[in-house]
């Protein structure tokens, strides 16, 4: 079983023990990424780590990700029928996908009631950001997974990938396209005709009624104007107040009733 190891670190006379660096726990879900009982380990091991050094807090967001990271990684097990050892045929990485979004549009129908309206923006540095309401109600946390879940699985049908939020051509089989040394970013108009014009028949599709809204504009209004102010910011540093925040959340007006 493929195992990999998270990074302690001495220090003066004892062994101190250190929170995972994401370069670390990236590479260790790159060799654990065939083995659903390493992708187990990899988790129960960072959990584990994490209560030990009091993080369990800060960390909800890594644990989510590598949570969902073995699903997938069960998931794609149960879809071949055996553990994945080379790369997935195309129809063996659509139905991978189709099982993801299957079962995210069964999380989101026990947890989400009446429609849900979708606001996404996708900047011109390919950063996408969304928020999800329903009724009058913003939807977060844990209850937005399954719908993250479902979009990420939208995206991988047409071969995009989210990483960081930021969105990436892929090739069939799910790997992220290069250019020379770089990952290639996915064309954001591309991306925001894609999401516009097909994601409501995807919600559709897995009986979810949405309403989804683009505010792509205004991502990149708001990337050139933390650009600009970044600029003028080295010409003349000034105080300022505190700014929004939230990675994963697009811009948007109050939620409409």
């Amino acid at each position: 079983m493929a195992r990999a190891t998270l990074r302690t670190t001495t220090r003066g006379t004892g062994i101190k023990l250190l929170a995972p660096e994401s370069k670390a726990i990236r590479a260790a879900m790159e060799c654990v990424k065939h083995s659903p009982e390493g992708a187990d380990y990899l988790v129960d091991r960072f959990s584990n780590r994490m209560v030990l050094l009091g993080m369990t807090e800060q960390a909800k967001g890594m644990q989510r990700q590598l949570e969902d990271f073995r699903e997938y990684v069960h998931l794609k097990t149960s879809a071949n029928g055996e553990a994945w050892q080379g790369e997935f045929a195309e129809t063996d990485f659509k139905n991978l996908h189709k099982n993801v979004a299957d079962k995210a549009a069964q999380e989101v129908a026990a947890t989400v009631q009446g429609p849900v309206r979708m606001d996404f923006g996708v900047d011109e540095d390919s950063h996408y950001k969304r928020v999800f309401v329903s009724n009058g109600q913003k939807i977060a946390g844990e209850q937005a997974r399954p719908l993250d879940k479902l979009v990420n699985a939208f995206f991988a049908e047409n071969d995009i990938v989210r990483d960081n939020n930021i969105l990436y051509e892929a090739t069939k089989d799910g790997e992220i396209k290069y250019e020379g040394d770089k990952p290639k970013k996915a064309d954001p108009e591309t991306v925001d005709t894609l999401m516009v014009t097909e994601l409501k028949d995807y919600f559709d599709d897995h009986g979810i009624e949405a309403n989804v809204r683009s505010r792509s504009s205004q991502s990149k209004q708001q990337a050139q104007q933390a650009t600009a102010r970044a600029a003028k910011a080295e010409e003349a540093p000034a105080p300022s107040g505190p700014s929004p925040s939230g990675d994963e959340e697009a811009p948007t007006t109050a939620p409409a009733a």
